[in-house]
């Protein structure tokens, strides 16, 4: 977990409780919370901004968006159906063996029922 500033941490509790009380069924998604809004809030401290609003309600938006989609990637990463790969700032992503599997067994049943 990364250490931020006191101010920093303190607003990313507030948001990270906040989202949290939703009960939003995501494994791995208060991590990404964190993660997605703490370097935001983190670039803004460092910027000299700590007063001034971090987000709109636009971009708050977009990064509860991302925070929700990368718990999900991260959550199918552990559960061993895909694998990630980095090269050159772009992340690869390839269905494992045990994702093929997955989709071709569980997947009709899901999708029919």
């Amino acid at each position: 977990m990364t250490n931020y500033p006191q101010s920093v941490e303190e607003k990313l509790d507030f948001i990270t409780e906040a989202v949290m009380s939703l009960e939003l069924e995501y494994p791995l998604f208060e991590n990404c919370i964190r993660e997605t809004f703490g370097q935001v809030l983190f670039d803004q401290w460092l910027s000299g901004n700590d007063d001034e609003p971090a987000f709109t309600e636009e971009s708050f938006q977009d990064l509860l968006k991302l925070a929700v989609a990368r718990s999900m990637v991260q959550n199918l990463e552990s559960e061993g159906l895909i694998d990630i790969i980095e090269a050159d700032d772009v992340d690869m992503v390839f269905v494992t063996e045990k994702g093929r599997e997955l989709a071709s067994t569980d997947l009709p049943n899901i999708l029919l029922n």
